[in-house]
């Protein structure tokens, strides 16, 4: 009896670490395809959108593309960091934390420096000149968070 329980007892531990191998795939994937896709708009954002925003009719542009762009990132910060961080979790390996802490990074530097540009972006009537001073301050907090999501992508793979 003793043999049949140690071996029903290593069928277990064999199958907790396969669930848990693949779980760790499910994570990393998870992880590196969020963290990569925002990281990937963010800079395709800049490249093509920024311009744009620092001529005259930057504030409408940037009307239009604001509540898109926020439904699509949103999500893919919060799943590459909660991948991330849960990737962690399981491996400790230090990586994973600096790529989830740096994703979750990116929210509130957002909530912190883009968020009151946004609100006046969104909400008031500006000047050409007043619109274009904020879109350019914006812009240059924006390749900021830019760079937290590739230094999270970096450590993340």
């Amino acid at each position: 009896v003793p043999h049949i329980m140690s071996s029903a007892s290593s069928r277990r531990d064999i199958n907790h670490d396969r669930d848990d191998d693949d779980l760790q795939k499910l994570l990393y994937k998870s992880s590196v395809v969020s963290i990569g896709l925002f990281a990937g708009v963010a800079v395709a954002f800049s490249v093509s959108v920024g311009k744009a925003l620092t001529t005259e009719i930057g504030q409408q542009v940037f009307r239009k593309v604001y509540d898109p762009a926020k439904f699509i990132q949103v999500p893919l910060y919060l799943v590459g960091a909660g991948s991330s961080l849960g990737l962690y979790y399981l491996t400790q390996r230090k990586k994973y934390a600096v790529a989830g802490l740096l994703s979750l990074s990116v929210p509130i530097f957002t909530a912190i420096m883009l968020l009151p540009i946004n609100k006046q972006l969104m909400e008031d009537v500006l000047s050409p000149v007043a619109a274009m001073s904020l879109l350019r301050s914006w812009l240059s907090l924006h390749n900021v968070r830019t760079g937290l999501s590739l230094a999270a992508l970096a450590c993340a793979v």
